[in-house]
């Protein structure tokens, strides 16, 4: 399924899940398998969103779900490059022809691509408790 930003942020949210937050390298490298491994299973995830952005204040990240800064990053060189003063969310992208190889780059957020969502283990540890 293939949706904008804010497409993707209500989709997961819609089935109780968030857009993802990569706040480590472990998970950072736990998000690319993922990824990986649905491209070698002939899913086109080329380009995925994550959960952070710049839409409140330009130059600073953060992610949606948590509103904590963007701490641990992963960007391609030159990134994050405000392409035309138009790109805020953050992506995931493996282009060819660019330096983004499996690499964070943001882009506009009304392009329409795959995504990445995720439990909150916050959520389900809070669940686990109240059962």
């Amino acid at each position: 399924m293939k949706l904008n930003w804010i497409g993707a942020v209500q989709y997961c949210n819609r089935i109780g899940m968030r857009l993802a937050v990569i706040n480590s390298e472990a998970k950072n490298l736990a998000v690319l398998e993922t990824i990986q491994t649905a491209n070698e299973d002939g899913i086109d995830l080329s380009n995925v969103w994550i959960g952070a952005s710049d839409i409140s204040r330009e130059g600073t990240f953060v992610w949606l779900a948590t509103g904590r800064h963007v701490n641990y990053t992963n960007w391609s060189e030159n990134n994050p490059d405000n392409d035309e003063g138009t790109e805020n969310c953050v992506e995931i992208a493996n282009q060819r022809y660019t330096q983004c190889k499996w690499r964070w780059n943001d882009n506009k957020c009304d392009m329409v691509q795959n995504f990445v969502c995720e439990f909150n283990l916050r959520d389900l540890s809070d669940m686990k408790q109240e059962s």
